[in-house]
């Protein structure tokens, strides 16, 4: 999801308030009217509007969500997602 400091946290959502995805999602799960999922959110920066755009930055911003981030993200189960996020983290520190 775009602008993920406003999902789940009061205090790094823009205005205070959280969009209580968390919430949300829990409740349709609960009542099964949909599987669990993995909501991924993607914070925004002081460049939001360029990087939702049609300019250099905002193809940036799309390409590293299909090119980079969707990728890294098939095929992940809740079980190994931690595992995964972690070893992005290391071998990003190795380069």
């Amino acid at each position: 999801m775009h602008d993920g400091q406003n999902i789940i946290d009061p205090s790094t959502s823009a205005f205070q308030v959280d969009w209580q995805i968390d919430e949300a999602l829990d409740s349709l799960i609960k009542q099964d009217l949909i599987e669990p999922i993995i909501v991924v959110g993607i914070y925004n920066s002081i460049d939001r509007d360029n990087e939702y755009s049609e300019d250099e930055l905002g193809y940036s911003y799309m390409n590293f969500i299909v090119d980079s981030l969707k990728l890294l993200l098939t095929g992940i189960t809740e079980q190994n997602l931690i595992e995964t996020i972690l070893q992005t983290v290391v071998d990003h520190l190795e380069d």
